[in-house]
């Protein structure tokens, strides 16, 4: 039998099964390179997250600081009491820059909502921080210090790492790859 010969059915046939092997394996191929290179940008959400919790952190030691010593803001204001002071300043600050680059730092589609929560976390720990605000009136301070809502910031981050967590699993990504590749933040 020659290839003259052979019935145009089988070569459709043949030709409408190499299309589909070839366009299943462009989609297997497209769908393996999206997740390297979502893993890939995982690990930047996954380094600012611990910046973010780093900063929780330091805004609840901070105010319980100031909350477990009042006579700190008795009278004139003490030098570490300007020192935490100016880290809530400086925490705020770094705090805006994060959530500037979460919010705009290019990210594949199914990572937008945990650099979405986490840059909301970041926000709310910012405004919590600049609660305080930059004047050395003690009374002033202590107002700030009143109004600081530590709970809303845990409770923020908290949701924000909880999707994070999310999008390592759904990746299979090794977050300790992060922090025992020589990543320290």
């Amino acid at each position: 039998m020659s290839l003259g010969t052979v019935p145009a059915l089988v070569w459709w046939i043949a030709g409408i099964l190499i299309a589909f092997v070839s366009a299943l394996a462009v989609y297997v191929l497209a769908r393996w390179a999206y997740g390297v290179v979502s893993r890939r940008y995982l690990v930047h959400v996954v380094s600012r997250r611990e910046g973010v919790r780093a900063s929780c952190a330091t805004l609840e030691a901070v105010v319980r600081d100031f909350e477990d010593a009042p006579d700190r803001l008795a009278g004139p204001l003490s030098r570490s009491a300007a020192e935490d002071r100016k880290t809530l300043i400086d925490l705020a600050c770094r705090m805006e820059i994060v959530t500037e680059e979460l919010d705009t730092m290019p990210l594949p589609r199914s990572l937008w909502p945990s650099a979405s929560a986490l840059a909301d976390a970041a926000y709310i720990i910012a405004e919590e921080a600049r609660r305080v605000g930059e004047s050395d009136d003690t009374e002033t301070i202590r107002s700030g210090l009143g109004q600081v809502d530590t709970r809303r910031a845990a409770e923020a981050f908290t949701a924000a790492d909880t999707t994070v967590r999310d999008a390592s699993q759904r990746y299979k990504f090794d977050e300790s790859v992060v922090y025992g590749g020589g990543l320290y933040i």
